[in-house]
């Protein structure tokens, strides 16, 4: 289980930049394009060339892909950098962070994942940097955990849709290729908020278990969908994550305590 280990600021919205499935296959199933629904965290640019087509080789050690996410380096109207957890996985280390943009003005932010090789690290495992979105606000507390038997990582991260101090938060989650770097499937978290200053919902700890389950536990200010007893803090899982398909899967249970 990984933890958060910066203190709190601002949450920020984490929209993707443009993807497109390729290289890594979610586990017992073929790769397919992400939404662009902003309200998942989705970018609304175009260009997205859509699923893989049927009987394509979903190879999870292949580098190929038409669009990898994997960059050299940080765009360079990156700064005020700031580094989450790390995972050791197939030979590669992967470590969350966070970066200002600017311009535009007011100043946005990036969550990415820094992919470096270590002494094992097989081919495909080169230094780069891929992009999990952009936020409205820094302050986006990236987690991650990794697949032990496929390169294949998740992200929880928490955003906001719009730059004001009363936007509500929420909590993004994506699986992604360790290999292309790309985003394979999106989904999230929203509280129902019950008058204007509540509705927020953040997110502490990620864990992917063994059997592909992804587990969030947090806390919250409202009620979220689904959930069952009563509390401030919550538990989100959604089972067989890394072997389903499309965006904006509820999670199979949660518990609030």
């Amino acid at each position: 289980m990984y933890a958060r280990v910066h203190s709190r600021a601002v949450a920020g919205v984490l929209p993707l930049l443009c993807v497109v499935a390729c290289g890594s296959a979610p586990r017992g199933a073929g790769a397919e394009a992400t939404s662009t629904d902003p309200q998942l965290g989705g970018d609304p640019t175009p260009g997205d060339p859509g699923p893989v087509p049927s009987g394509a080789s979903q190879d999870v050690t292949s580098p190929d892909c038409t669009a990898p996410a994997w960059q050299p380096t940080l765009p360079d109207n990156t700064s005020a950098i700031s580094w989450g957890a790390s995972v050791t996985r197939h030979g590669c280390v992967f470590t969350v962070g966070e970066a200002e943009l600017s311009p535009p003005y007011p100043p946005t932010a990036m969550a990415f994942v820094e992919r470096a090789p270590g002494p094992s690290a097989p081919t495909w495992c080169t230094a780069g940097y891929a992009s999990v979105g952009t936020s409205a606000q820094g302050g986006m507390y990236p987690l991650i955990d990794a697949d032990h038997s496929v390169p294949l990582l998740v992200v929880a991260f928490e955003y906001r849709l719009t730059p004001s101090g009363e936007a509500h938060t929420h909590v993004g989650l994506a699986s992604l290729s360790g290999v292309t770097g790309v985003v394979l499937r999106r989904t999230g978290l929203t509280a129902m908020p019950t008058n204007p200053f509540n509705g927020n919902v953040l997110a502490d700890t990620l864990q992917l278990d063994p059997a592909g389950a992804v587990i969030i536990d947090g806390t919250k200010d409202s009620v979220l969908p689904g959930e069952s007893g009563a509390g401030t803090s919550y538990a989100a899982t959604w089972a067989g994550f890394l072997s389903g398909s499309g965006d904006g899967a509820a999670p199979t249970s949660v518990v609030a305590y």
